[in-house]
């Protein structure tokens, strides 16, 4: 569990640099790795985040 409190602990840390620089809210996809170890379905070590452009055609 210790994977998932600290994803968990970056993404706040995500959304306090977005606060600080004045950054309009928008919409995270998470994908992968971190989406299942946040989901509870795996806890091996994964760090990285997927990104998507719903806007992209």
């Amino acid at each position: 569990m210790y994977i998932r409190k600290q994803l968990e602990e970056y993404i706040l840390d995500m959304e306090k640099v977005a606060r600080a620089f004045e950054i309009e809210p928008f919409d995270i996809y998470l994908l992968g790795g971190s989406a299942c170890v946040l989901g509870g379905f795996i806890d091996r070590a994964t760090r990285d985040f997927d990104f998507i452009d719903i806007n992209y055609p």
